[in-house]
């Protein structure tokens, strides 16, 4: 359903695998598998958004680190982008027709004479509209906004894979990856290639986590790989308190305190010594101190006409 072409559907899909995720740690191994098997199918930018963020939170081992950045350049494409781009721009400016030499038919009309032809033939082949990779689609589009969640992705993943592998080559050979990805991303966001350029909040976060992989401080991976969690706790613990108010305030709008057939009673069809009940009894009392009491039964003549 992630890859579903109803936005709606896939964005509700992807809240309940947030939620299923982070309440039953027996189901994470099997949810981030399933995840890496369909990710590279996702169509909209936001559900891949959500996607990104959840792999990046959750894979633990070495080895779904590795499938997360295998997925995220088979998304991305070759890459330098704006030099891939260029080379691919420049392939295309090619002579639009090309002059081959054909053999001669000899060609006999109606009237029974030689019809005229050419022995030179162009010919012009069909333009395909070529099938970018998802993420590199959405920057080409000017969509930096998943750029910047991809690179808390790639911070995330990178420090957690320096804390699982202790050796320092790998440990360096995969850090260094993610900053390339993060630093071909911010150069393809100045360039004129996009159809929109990259926003300053978008460069500062990207910039801001290519500050935190050359670093690696273990107060960046607490920030990056503890705190971030624990607001999704919070998040999800408020939520469900939320829905139990809402519910709580629906029982209570439930509770009915006029039956339909209740009889409805008219004041001016109520004989005296029921009246005194219904009326006001402010008003009453305060009638009755100001000594308008018979004043009062007689200035309403419709009430005294009726009784």
């Amino acid at each position: 359903f992630l890859s579903d072409n109803n936005e709606a559907a896939a964005a509700d899909v992807l809240e309940f695998v947030r939620e299923a995720i982070q309440r039953f740690d027996n189901l994470r191994m099997l949810i981030v598998e399933k995840m890496l098997e369909v990710f590279h199918a996702i169509k909209s930018v936001k559900i891949y958004r959500g996607a990104l963020w959840i792999l990046g939170e959750y894979c633990s081992t070495k080895e779904d680190i590795q499938s997360v950045m295998t997925e995220v350049r088979r998304s991305l494409g070759e890459i330098p982008i704006v030099e891939s781009e260029i080379k691919k721009e420049a392939g295309e400016l090619k002579p639009e027709e090309e002059i081959t030499v054909g053999p001669v038919q000899k060609l006999v009309t109606e009237m029974g004479t030689y019809a005229t032809q050419s022995a030179l033939s162009s010919s012009r082949p069909a333009k395909k509209e070529e099938e970018r990779p998802p993420l590199r689609g959405f920057l080409l589009d000017g969509d930096f906004f998943v750029a910047a969640s991809l690179a808390t992705t790639l911070t995330k993943i990178a420090l957690r894979y320096v804390a699982l592998v202790q050796e320092k080559k790998k440990q360096n050979s995969f850090v260094a990856e993610a900053m390339l990805l993060m630093a071909t991303i911010l150069h393809l966001g100045k360039s004129s290639l996009p159809k929109k350029p990259i926003t300053d909040d978008d460069v500062d976060r990207i910039s801001l986590c290519l500050k935190v992989l050359s670093e690696c401080s273990p107060l960046m991976n607490d920030i990056f790989n503890k705190e971030c969690r624990q607001s999704l706790s919070h998040m999800l613990s408020a939520k469900l308190e939320e829905e139990k108010l809402s519910q709580k305030k629906e029982s209570e709008k439930r509770n009915v305190t006029v039956q339909p057939d209740d009889p409805i009673s008219f004041m001016q069809l109520t004989a005296k010594n029921e009246m005194n009940c219904k009326e006001d009894q402010f008003q009453l009392s305060l009638l009755a101190a100001m000594g308008n009491t018979q004043r009062k039964e007689a200035a309403d003549p419709l009430a005294s006409k009726l009784n």
